[in-house]
Protein backbone atom coordinates (compact mmCIF):
# COMPACT_ATOMS: atom_id res chain seq x y z
CA UNK A 1 0.00 0.00 0.00
CA UNK A 2 1.62 3.43 -0.57
CA UNK A 3 -0.39 6.22 1.55
CA UNK A 4 -0.07 9.50 2.69
CA UNK A 5 0.45 12.09 5.44
CA UNK A 6 -2.20 14.07 6.71
CA UNK A 7 -3.94 17.00 4.94
CA UNK A 8 -6.33 19.50 6.77
CA UNK A 9 -7.33 18.28 10.17
CA UNK A 10 -6.59 15.12 9.91
CA UNK A 11 -3.13 13.21 10.13
CA UNK A 12 -3.09 10.32 7.37
CA UNK A 13 -1.83 6.80 7.84
CA UNK A 14 1.99 7.68 7.38
CA UNK A 15 1.50 9.93 10.14
CA UNK A 16 0.02 7.20 12.18
CA UNK A 17 2.64 4.48 11.63
CA UNK A 18 5.52 6.88 12.21
CA UNK A 19 4.16 7.43 15.93
CA UNK A 20 6.43 4.16 16.07
CA UNK A 21 9.52 4.82 17.07
CA UNK A 22 11.95 3.64 13.62
CA UNK A 23 9.28 3.28 11.69
CA UNK A 24 10.41 4.19 7.97
CA UNK A 25 7.62 4.80 5.32
CA UNK A 26 10.18 6.44 3.02
CA UNK A 27 11.67 3.53 1.44
CA UNK A 28 12.81 3.23 -1.66
CA UNK A 29 11.29 0.49 -4.52
CA UNK A 30 13.88 -1.39 -4.07
CA UNK A 31 13.53 -2.05 -1.32
CA UNK A 32 9.55 -2.07 -1.29
CA UNK A 33 9.52 -4.65 -3.48
CA UNK A 34 11.97 -6.90 -1.36
CA UNK A 35 9.91 -6.61 1.90
CA UNK A 36 6.72 -7.64 -0.33
CA UNK A 37 8.79 -10.76 -1.74
CA UNK A 38 9.61 -11.63 2.24
CA UNK A 39 6.70 -10.86 4.18
CA UNK A 40 3.77 -9.74 1.50
CA UNK A 41 2.85 -6.93 2.90
CA UNK A 42 4.42 -2.85 3.30
CA UNK A 43 3.03 0.54 3.65
CA UNK A 44 5.35 3.48 2.02
CA UNK A 45 4.92 6.77 1.02
CA UNK A 46 4.91 8.29 -2.47
CA UNK A 47 8.69 7.90 -3.67
CA UNK A 48 11.05 9.77 -6.42
CA UNK A 49 10.12 6.32 -8.65
CA UNK A 50 6.43 5.87 -8.07
CA UNK A 51 4.08 8.67 -8.43
CA UNK A 52 6.35 11.21 -7.61
CA UNK A 53 3.88 13.85 -8.84
CA UNK A 54 1.27 13.28 -6.08
CA UNK A 55 3.58 14.34 -3.44
CA UNK A 56 4.21 17.76 -4.98
CA UNK A 57 0.62 18.30 -5.69
CA UNK A 58 -0.07 16.84 -2.16
CA UNK A 59 1.93 19.13 -0.61
CA UNK A 60 0.03 22.04 -2.94
CA UNK A 61 -3.41 21.00 -1.90
CA UNK A 62 -2.49 21.66 2.09
CA UNK A 63 -1.92 24.81 1.20
CA UNK A 64 -4.00 26.44 -1.77
CA UNK A 65 -7.37 25.14 -0.19
CA UNK A 66 -8.06 22.30 -2.48
CA UNK A 67 -7.65 19.43 0.23
CA UNK A 68 -11.24 19.02 -0.80
CA UNK A 69 -11.20 18.90 -4.33
CA UNK A 70 -12.83 16.03 -5.73
CA UNK A 71 -11.01 15.21 -8.48
CA UNK A 72 -7.54 16.05 -6.93
CA UNK A 73 -8.79 13.16 -3.95
CA UNK A 74 -9.28 11.02 -7.19
CA UNK A 75 -6.32 11.79 -8.83
CA UNK A 76 -4.29 11.08 -5.74
CA UNK A 77 -5.68 7.87 -4.52
CA UNK A 78 -5.88 6.11 -7.71
CA UNK A 79 -2.50 7.25 -9.37
CA UNK A 80 -1.01 5.62 -5.93
CA UNK A 81 -3.07 2.10 -6.40
CA UNK A 82 -2.60 2.16 -10.57
CA UNK A 83 0.79 2.82 -9.88
CA UNK A 84 1.00 -0.04 -7.62
CA UNK A 85 -0.18 -2.41 -10.32
CA UNK A 86 -2.94 -3.59 -7.84
CA UNK A 87 -5.79 -5.52 -9.25
CA UNK A 88 -8.46 -5.55 -6.80
CA UNK A 89 -8.96 -2.11 -4.52
CA UNK A 90 -10.92 -1.64 -1.63
CA UNK A 91 -11.65 2.14 -0.28
CA UNK A 92 -13.12 3.61 2.72
CA UNK A 93 -14.48 6.95 1.72
CA UNK A 94 -15.93 9.11 4.79
CA UNK A 95 -18.83 11.10 4.78
CA UNK A 96 -19.51 13.34 7.82
CA UNK A 97 -18.57 16.60 9.57
CA UNK A 98 -15.13 15.27 10.71
CA UNK A 99 -14.54 14.44 6.86
CA UNK A 100 -14.04 16.42 3.15
CA UNK A 101 -17.31 15.39 2.33
CA UNK A 102 -19.79 16.42 4.13
CA UNK A 103 -23.00 15.10 2.52
CA UNK A 104 -23.71 11.38 1.23
CA UNK A 105 -24.13 12.86 -2.05
CA UNK A 106 -20.53 14.11 -2.26
CA UNK A 107 -18.95 11.08 -0.87
CA UNK A 108 -21.32 9.11 -3.42
CA UNK A 109 -19.62 11.09 -6.55
CA UNK A 110 -16.53 10.53 -5.25
CA UNK A 111 -16.87 6.85 -5.02
CA UNK A 112 -18.31 6.41 -8.44
CA UNK A 113 -15.41 8.49 -9.84
CA UNK A 114 -12.67 6.37 -8.11
CA UNK A 115 -14.87 2.86 -9.54
CA UNK A 116 -14.90 4.84 -13.17
CA UNK A 117 -11.42 5.54 -13.07
CA UNK A 118 -10.58 2.01 -11.54
CA UNK A 119 -12.43 0.34 -14.40
CA UNK A 120 -10.46 2.28 -17.32
CA UNK A 121 -7.31 0.63 -15.91
CA UNK A 122 -8.63 -2.39 -15.52
CA UNK A 123 -8.56 -2.27 -11.10
CA UNK A 124 -11.77 -3.84 -9.47
CA UNK A 125 -12.29 -1.05 -6.88
CA UNK A 126 -15.12 -1.82 -4.39
CA UNK A 127 -16.05 1.00 -2.66
CA UNK A 128 -17.39 1.37 1.71
CA UNK A 129 -19.02 5.21 2.12
CA UNK A 130 -18.59 5.22 6.58
CA UNK A 131 -19.53 7.23 8.99
CA UNK A 132 -17.02 10.36 10.08
CA UNK A 133 -19.63 12.15 12.18
CA UNK A 134 -17.58 11.21 15.10
CA UNK A 135 -14.02 9.20 15.73
CA UNK A 136 -13.98 5.68 15.07
CA UNK A 137 -12.73 3.46 18.33
CA UNK A 138 -11.99 4.58 21.49
CA UNK A 139 -9.26 7.07 21.38
CA UNK A 140 -7.70 9.72 18.68
CA UNK A 141 -4.15 10.88 18.36
CA UNK A 142 -1.53 8.94 16.06
CA UNK A 143 0.38 6.57 18.71
CA UNK A 144 -2.85 6.11 20.94
CA UNK A 145 -4.53 5.00 17.88
CA UNK A 146 -1.67 2.31 16.93
CA UNK A 147 -1.90 1.59 20.46
CA UNK A 148 -6.16 0.86 20.07
CA UNK A 149 -5.18 -1.17 16.83
CA UNK A 150 -2.25 -3.63 18.71
CA UNK A 151 -5.43 -4.20 20.72
CA UNK A 152 -7.85 -4.99 18.06
CA UNK A 153 -5.04 -7.27 16.63
CA UNK A 154 -4.29 -9.00 19.69
CA UNK A 155 -8.34 -9.71 20.03
CA UNK A 156 -8.89 -7.94 22.88
CA UNK A 157 -11.03 -4.77 21.46
CA UNK A 158 -14.05 -5.47 19.63
CA UNK A 159 -15.51 -1.90 18.81
CA UNK A 160 -16.72 0.01 15.89
CA UNK A 161 -13.14 0.00 14.54
CA UNK A 162 -12.67 -3.36 14.38
CA UNK A 163 -16.23 -4.13 13.01
CA UNK A 164 -15.26 -1.83 9.75
CA UNK A 165 -11.68 -3.10 9.65
CA UNK A 166 -13.10 -6.57 9.38
CA UNK A 167 -15.79 -5.68 6.81
CA UNK A 168 -13.45 -4.37 4.67
CA UNK A 169 -11.09 -6.76 5.21
CA UNK A 170 -13.53 -9.71 4.52
CA UNK A 171 -14.88 -7.85 0.98
CA UNK A 172 -11.61 -8.01 -0.51
CA UNK A 173 -11.32 -11.35 0.33
CA UNK A 174 -14.77 -11.86 -1.14
CA UNK A 175 -13.57 -10.14 -4.09
CA UNK A 176 -10.38 -11.99 -4.55
CA UNK A 177 -12.53 -14.50 -4.66
CA UNK A 178 -10.96 -16.67 -1.73
CA UNK A 179 -14.67 -17.51 -0.27
CA UNK A 180 -17.79 -18.39 -1.89
CA UNK A 181 -19.99 -15.72 0.41
CA UNK A 182 -19.23 -12.24 1.90
CA UNK A 183 -20.06 -13.91 5.44
CA UNK A 184 -17.22 -16.37 4.71
CA UNK A 185 -15.63 -13.80 4.10
CA UNK A 186 -15.97 -12.34 7.34
CA UNK A 187 -14.94 -15.29 9.32
CA UNK A 188 -12.16 -15.82 7.78
CA UNK A 189 -10.96 -12.26 8.52
CA UNK A 190 -11.81 -12.75 11.88
CA UNK A 191 -10.20 -15.87 12.13
CA UNK A 192 -6.73 -14.33 11.54
CA UNK A 193 -7.21 -12.29 14.52
CA UNK A 194 -8.38 -15.17 16.60
CA UNK A 195 -5.17 -17.24 15.54
CA UNK A 196 -2.64 -13.89 15.72
CA UNK A 197 -1.36 -14.52 12.67
CA UNK A 198 -2.84 -10.74 11.60
CA UNK A 199 -0.57 -9.36 14.78
CA UNK A 200 1.94 -11.29 13.47
CA UNK A 201 1.87 -10.17 10.09
CA UNK A 202 2.21 -6.35 11.21
CA UNK A 203 4.71 -6.82 14.02
CA UNK A 204 6.90 -8.38 10.46
CA UNK A 205 5.95 -5.51 8.62
CA UNK A 206 7.05 -3.16 11.95
CA UNK A 207 10.48 -5.49 11.91
CA UNK A 208 11.11 -4.87 8.21
CA UNK A 209 10.42 -1.20 7.94
CA UNK A 210 12.03 -0.05 10.75
CA UNK A 211 15.82 1.55 11.13
CA UNK A 212 16.63 -1.25 13.37
CA UNK A 213 15.63 -4.84 11.88
CA UNK A 214 15.54 -5.36 15.42
CA UNK A 215 12.58 -3.59 16.01
CA UNK A 216 9.70 -5.28 17.45
CA UNK A 217 6.07 -4.50 19.44
CA UNK A 218 5.43 -5.87 22.31
CA UNK A 219 2.65 -8.19 22.37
Amino acid sequence: MMAGHGLGHTDGTLDKLESIPGFRTNIDKKEFLNILDLIGVSIIGQTTEIVPVDKKIYALRDVTATVESIPLICSSIMSKKIAEGVENLVLDVKVGTGSFMKTYANATRLSEKMINIGKKFNVNTSVVISDMDAPLGNCTGNSLEIKQAIEILKGNLKNDLYELSIFLSALMIYNVKKTITLQEAKILAQKQIESGAALEKFKRMVQCESYRRSTTISA
